[in-house]
């Protein structure tokens, strides 16, 4: 396995975005759609906080 896949990995799991250890097994694998937008859908909340002020 690409070390790259793995530290992307780690560093998901450090973030939260990823709760499940399991999936480091299964990095080369394709994932369902849901999971892709799950993920996309979370990194975007780390990014752009829902409850963040505008000034």
């Amino acid at each position: 396995m690409d070390t790259w896949k793995l530290e992307l990995f780690n560093r998901a799991v450090h973030a939260g975005i990823i709760k499940d250890p399991q999936w480091q097994d299964r990095l080369d694998e394709p994932v369902p759609l849901w999971v892709v937008l799950e993920l996309t859908m979370k990194l975007n909340e780390l990014i752009n906080p829902p409850h963040k002020p505008y000034d």
